[in-house]
């Protein structure tokens, strides 16, 4: 089965447009990992809260590894 990861910035310009993207990938059928940030505006994962930054690439890492993407075998 496909799965998509989207991560958004709540305060991101294209925000809007990655909750309807995830809603169609899913109704498609299509397994969505949809985790929307709250208080972050684009590109808080290299810049910005440091906390915040570092809780999305750990769910980034945690939400690979479990789903057994290729890249981690």
């Amino acid at each position: 089965m496909t799965s998509v990861l989207i991560i958004t910035a709540e305060q991101d310009s294209l925000a809007k447009e990655a909750d309807l993207y995830a809603e169609k990938l899913q109704k498609a059928g299509i397994e969505v990992t949809y985790k929307k940030y709250k208080g972050t505006v684009h590109g808080f994962i290299h810049s910005g809260s440091l906390e915040k930054a570092e809780s999305a690439w750990h769910f980034i890492r945690d939400t690979l590894k479990n789903k057994k993407y290729t890249l981690f075998k």
